[in-house]
């Protein structure tokens, strides 16, 4: 059964919530109708992810971010094989680039995010790793583009009917629940 998020209506896998599709800290911040990672937690528009540009049109000019303006990248905290601490790389074995300048000096804004942006860490193989949102290499994010039509541009999540959303968001969580309604209801600030 889904559980559809408060701020954006995203549905979630009850099951997923409580059993790692999100961090312990999202799920509890899920469950109290704060928002959910597609929305960042209600700051930003999640048909953009908050860049503010259209990301349903066809035919994508640039292979590297099929034109978001940002990638993935990560950066290893110790030296293995050809990847240096210090250097930023996108993309995944054999496959591997270095970044040569990931903007930590001369941030870019899309919509409501402001880039390189810090996506978390991880353990691989080889060691771990911080992983960054960064502008594209290939100079995308200072481009002009179609605006989503969803937040005209802002990146910021935008809602018809915020109450009515949290609303359907805690019945959903209510009949997926065992707990009290009442608990439920509370805990989402609308008892």
């Amino acid at each position: 059964m889904d559980i559809k998020c408060a701020k954006c209506g995203e549905p979630f896998d009850a099951y997923g919530v409580r059993n790692g599709d999100m961090t312990k800290e999202e799920a509890k911040r899920f469950n109290k109708g704060e928002g959910c990672p597609c929305c960042g937690f209600g700051d930003r528009c999640p048909s953009c992810d908050g860049s503010g540009r259209d990301q349903d049109h066809y035919g994508h000019t640039c292979p590297t971010c099929r034109d978001k303006g940002y990638v993935l990248a990560w950066s290893p905290r110790r030296t293995f094989g050809m990847y240096k601490v210090d250097h930023v790389y996108t993309g995944y074995s054999p496959n591997v680039r270095e970044i040569t300048d990931p903007g930590f000096d001369n941030p870019v804004t899309l919509g409501s995010r402001t880039f390189p942006e810090k996506a978390g860490s991880h353990e691989t193989r080889d060691g771990w790793v911080d992983e960054w949102w960064m502008p594209c290499p290939e100079g995308c994010a200072r481009l002009e583009s179609t605006l989503c039509s969803d937040c005209g541009g802002t990146g910021k999540l935008t809602v018809d009917d915020p109450e009515g959303l949290a609303f359907e968001a805690a019945r959903s969580a209510c009949h997926a629940s065992d707990e009290d309604p009442i608990e439920i209801l509370g805990r989402r600030g609308i008892w």
